[in-house]
């Protein structure tokens, strides 16, 4: 589920902006599995790149942890949108998922 505050998009140059929030769900549970906002820099009128912060849920032995993640996107005129993050082998959307940290409390 992607949701987008309007976006600011000059007509002219095809440039703007947009933020808002994303979901995703795992497909054969139907359970949340991300969740967190964005914010996009649109070039071309219909294509935007941006930066997405959010945390994914802890599955199975899998703990929860912060998303990095840089995105791309292309959008029509409805905002329709198709796009991808943390595609390997593609260096313009590197993601990273993050748990845990220095000083757990476990660490004396």
């Amino acid at each position: 589920m992607f949701t987008a505050e309007p976006a600011l998009i000059n007509l002219t140059t095809g440039f703007g902006t947009f933020e808002g929030r994303v979901s995703i769900f795992d497909a054969a549970t139907s359970k949340r599995t991300y969740d967190g906002p964005y914010a996009a820099v649109v070039v071309g009128g219909s294509h935007s790149t941006g930066l997405a912060l959010g945390r994914v849920v802890a599955q199975g032995s899998l703990r929860a942890g912060n998303v990095f993640a840089n995105f791309k996107s292309s959008f029509d005129a409805q905002l329709n949108t198709t796009g991808e993050f943390g595609l390997a082998g593609d260096g313009s959307t590197p993601a990273v998922i993050q748990s845990g940290g220095c000083g757990d409390e476990d660490d004396d």
